[in-house]
């Protein structure tokens, strides 16, 4: 019992601002409701007590990508590393979905039928040990 309530106190999830087409004269209409960035939170433990430590991801306008279907971004991180965070909004249906990646390798992998829901799924995870 006591694990299970350790799991839902230390559970966070961050749902990131979505961009406002008046965001940017030339990028804002395009990039209308994806995130701005996209944080996960990394919790340590030490002999001086815990500590929360975020890694934040930039959205990178040149990896913008659109067909009839559906449209895609990329996330990076301002000091490189070998992740990355491709975000997929379908035009179809609405849905959310994305697909983190340590070099070519997916780590993660999260979806919603909403925007909240898609980030909640995405961020709840926190961030990887080497991130």
């Amino acid at each position: 019992m006591s694990h299970r309530s350790d799991a839902i106190s230390n559970f966070t999830a961050l749902i990131p601002q979505q961009i406002d087409p008046s965001w940017h004269p030339e990028w804002g209409p395009r990039l209308a409701g994806f995130p701005l960035n996209i944080a996960y939170l990394k919790r340590g433990n030490s002999d001086t007590g815990s500590s929360v430590e975020s890694v934040v991801y930039w959205l990178d306008p040149g990896t913008y990508r659109e067909d009839s279907d559906h449209r895609e971004i990329c996330y990076f991180t301002k000091h490189p590393n070998s992740f990355r965070v491709r975000v997929i909004h379908d035009r179809g249906n609405g849905k959310w979905r994305t697909e983190k990646f340590r070099r070519d390798i997916l780590v993660c992998l999260a979806a919603g039928a909403t925007f909240d829901q898609a980030m909640v799924q995405t961020t709840m995870v926190g961030a990887e040990s080497d991130e």
